[in-house]
């Protein structure tokens, strides 16, 4: 097995998240979002292999709330990459993993799928969808 090559790793993390923040600003949009109350943020990071990089990341203002997509690295144990959504009533992880149809473990070929998981634990993980969205909104925005 040739070696992992890191910098095509953090490409293709960067990528998948790019990918994910415009499915969420669309998704979000659709539902009546203001463009600007969606504003990209950058996040430093620093990962073994990788470097020092800059990724981008969300604020997210609905109504008077707040809340951060953030980030955390492409470097995780058991996963592909996590952001972290961090709102007035609560926490919750977004964690990339290959879906169940990926033939090649090679994280560089397949696509990637987003998973949300509670706060605590890595029990009642769902798909990242429209309507896990406003589940996870409501999770941690709170009603």
């Amino acid at each position: 097995m040739p070696p992992l090559d890191w910098n095509a790793r953090k490409t293709k993390w960067l990528d998948e998240l790019n990918q994910l923040l415009s499915q969420i600003r669309d998704q979000l949009m659709a539902a009546g979002v203001a463009r600007e109350n969606l504003q990209e943020i950058g996040f430093p990071l620093n990962e073994e292999y990788l470097g020092q990089y800059q990724a981008p990341g969300l604020l997210i203002r609905i109504g008077a709330s707040e809340l951060v997509l953030q980030p955390k690295g492409t470097r995780i144990i058991g996963a592909l990459g996590r952001v972290d959504v961090t709102g007035p009533r609560g926490r919750a992880k977004l964690i990339a993993e290959l879906g169940d149809e990926a033939t090649d473990p090679a994280p560089l070929t397949q696509k990637w799928h987003w998973f949300i998981y509670p706060e605590h634990g890595r029990h009642g993980r769902y798909p990242l969808t429209d309507d896990n969205l406003a589940q996870l909104l409501t999770q941690v925005l709170g009603d």
